[in-house]
């Protein structure tokens, strides 16, 4: 016979597994930046809630997501989270990559 206690832990298990998926599928690019947050907006929308970009190309920006080194500088080939947006200004590509050019 199962308890509410049971039942609880169960349910506490379940979604904590079904939050975990959500937040991974959402955060399949880096897990620091939300790809549904990102998608379908502007680029002012994601200045707004990631602040200035590291890089700004026109129709692609980015902001580094490689670690510093110890001493406080990035890594010979730093990672970019790069956001690409149509004509019309909304983002609709997403990826990681390093800086053009090297």
């Amino acid at each position: 016979m199962i308890n509410k206690k049971n039942i609880c832990i169960i349910s506490a298990a379940v979604l904590l597994i079904i939050c975990s998926v959500l937040f991974c599928i959402s955060h399949k690019t880096n897990i620091k930046y939300n790809d549904w947050s990102v998608l379908g907006h502007t680029f002012n929308e994601v200045e707004q809630k990631y602040g200035k970009f590291d890089l700004d190309y026109g129709r692609e920006k980015a902001y580094c997501i490689s670690a510093k080194n110890s001493n406080g500088n990035l890594p010979y080939d730093p990672k970019y989270y790069w956001m690409e947006s149509d004509e019309s200004g909304v983002i609709v590509k997403v990826y990681v990559e390093s800086k053009p050019g090297g």
